[in-house]
C-alpha cells in the first residue's frame, strides 16, 4: 500500500511537467526551504551551505581578521603606534630686496644710489659711483662692511658700519659728513684729497685711519679702541683733534696737519710723531705708560702734558715745542734742539729729570728734581747740557 502511494505521487509531479537536477532540486530554479533539523557536520573543506547562526566554537584566524578588521576593510594590525614629529626644515633662504647680486657668497651687494641700509646678518658690500650715494649708508647691523666711496663727490650722506669688521674707501671729494664705525675692526681709508670732511669715529676694537692731502676736516675719535693707528702724513690732512682709544696709540702727522689737540689720556702707551713744519699745534696728552714724543722743527705749538706717565721721553728740534713741558713722578728726558722748548720744563716730582738744551734752549728754565742724581748713580743720561744732571 505504501509503495502504491510514493509510486502515485510521483507519477503526478512528473504530469506537472517538473524536472531536477541530478541532485534532486528544481531544475526550473525554484527554491525550496529545507525545513529538516539543522545538523552540522565536520568541515571537510567544502562548503556545504549557508554558515550556522549560532558560534559553535572558538574563532579560527579567518574569524579573527574579519572581527579585527578596520573601516577601509584592511585588518587591524593593533595599538597605533605614535611617531615623533619631525622637526619642521628650515625655510629656504631668500635674498632680501635691493642686493643686486642674488646674494652670492652670502654677501649682500648694494647700489645706494640715494642711501641704504644693508640687511642684518650678513656680509654687505656697498659701490658707490660718481656723485651717488647722496644719503645716509647704513651698514650697522651687518656682520662686516665693505663700503666703497672711491669715486669722485661720492657718498655725500654719513656712514655708518658695525659688524666684525669695516673697512670704508673714500676718493676725491667723498664722504663729506660723519664716518662712524662701531665694528671689531675698522679702516677707513681718506687718503684721497678733500675727504672726510666730517668726523671720523671707532668702537671698542682696532682703529685705523688714514688721511691724505686735505682730508679728514674734522676730529678724529678712536673712542675705545683696543689700538689706535692714525695716519696724518699728508699736508693739511687731519684739521681737528685725535682723541686715542684705551690701548696703544700711535699717531703721525706731516706738515701743517694734526690742527687740533692729541690726546692719548686713556691710551696705555702713546707714540706721537710731529714730524714736519707747523704739525701738531694744539695740546698734547699723554696717558699712564710710556709717551713718547717727537716734535720737528717748529712743531708742537701747544703745551706737552706728561704728568701722569710713567716715563716720557721728548724730543724738540729747533724752533720747536713753544709752550710749557709738564713731567710727573716717572722718568722725565727731555732733548730740546736751538731755540726749541720756549716754555718751562716742570719736572720737580720726577723720580728723574734729564733736561738737555742746546743754544737758545731751554729760555724759561728748568725745575729739576729736589734731590739731584749724579752721573755715578745710574743717572738715565749725562750730558754737559743737562741742566738737572750736570756732567761733573
Amino acid at each position: 500500500m505504501r509503495t502504491t502511494t510514493i509510486l502515485m505521487l510521483g507519477m503526478a509531479i512528473l504530469a506537472s511537467g517538473c524536472e531536477f537536477d541530478p541532485y534532486g532540486l528544481p531544475a526550473n530554479g525554484t527554491e525550496y526551504k529545507d525545513l529538516s533539523p539543522d545538523k552540522t557536520t565536520p568541515d571537510k573543506g567544502q562548503d556545504r551551505g549557508p554558515e550556522a547562526s549560532v558560534d559553535q566554537g572558538a574563532d579560527t584566524s579567518a574569524d579573527l581578521a574579519r572581527d579585527t578588521a578596520t573601516a577601509d576593510g584592511q585588518p587591524d594590525l593593533g595599538p597605533d603606534v605614535q611617531t615623533p614629529d619631525l622637526p619642521l626644515l628650515p625655510d629656504a633662504f631668500v635674498c632680501p630686496p635691493g642686493c643686486t647680486n642674488s646674494c652670492a657668497g652670502n654677501v649682500c651687494e648694494m647700489d645706494c644710489s640715494t642711501g641704504c641700509t644693508c640687511p642684518p646678518g650678513m656680509a654687505c658690500k656697498v659701490t658707490c659711483g660718481n656723485g651717488k650715494c647722496t644719503g645716509d649708508i647704513d651698514c650697522t647691523k651687518a656682520t662686516s662692511c665693505d663700503i666703497d666711496c672711491k669715486s669722485s663727490g661720492s657718498c655725500k650722506g654719513n656712514v655708518y658700519c658695525g659688524g666684525n669688521s669695516c673697512k670704508v674707501s673714500c676718493g676725491d671729494k667723498s664722504c663729506l659728513l660723519n664716518v662712524d664705525c662701531s665694528a671689531k675692526d675698522c679702516d677707513i681709508n681718506c687718503k684721497a684729497s678733500s675727504s672726510c670732511g666730517g668726523d671720523v669715529f671707532c668702537g671698542d676694537g682696532a682703529c685705523k685711519v688714514s688721511c691724505g692731502d686735505k682730508s679728514c676736516g674734522g676730529k678724529i675719535d678712536a673712542g675705545t679702541s683696543t689700538s689706535t693707528d692714525v695716519n696724518c702724513k699728508k699736508s693739511n690732512s687731519c684739521k681737528g683733534a685725535v682723541i686715542c682709544g684705551k690701548g696703544a696709540c700711535k699717531v703721525a702727522c706731516g706738515d701743517k696737519s694734526c690742527g687740533g689737540k692729541v690726546d692719548c689720556g686713556k691710551s696705555t702707551t702713546c707714540d706721537l710723531t710731529c714730524a714736519a713744519a707747523a704739525s701738531c699745534k694744539g695740546a698734547i696728552t699723554c696717558g699712564s705708560g710710556a709717551c713718547k714724543v717727537d716734535c720737528g722743527a717748529a712743531s708742537c705749538a701747544g703745551a706737552i702734558y706728561c704728568n701722569n706717565a710713567s716715563t716720557c721721553d721728548l724730543s724738540c728740534a729747533s724752533g720747536a715745542c713753544a709752550q710749557p713741558i709738564q713731567c710727573g713722578s716717572g722718568l722725565c728726558n727731555v732733548t730740546c734742539g736751538a731755540n726749541a722748548c720756549k716754555g718751562k720744563i716742570e719736572c720737580s716730582a720726577s723720580c728723574g729729570c734729564s733736561a738737555k738744551c742746546a743754544s737758545g734752549a731751554c729760555s724759561a728754565g728748568v725745575a729739576c728734581p729736589a734731590s739731584k742724581c749724579s752721573c755715578s748713580s745710574g743717572c738715565p743720561s749725562c750730558h754737559s747740557t743737562d741742566k738737572c744732571n750736570p756732567c761733573p
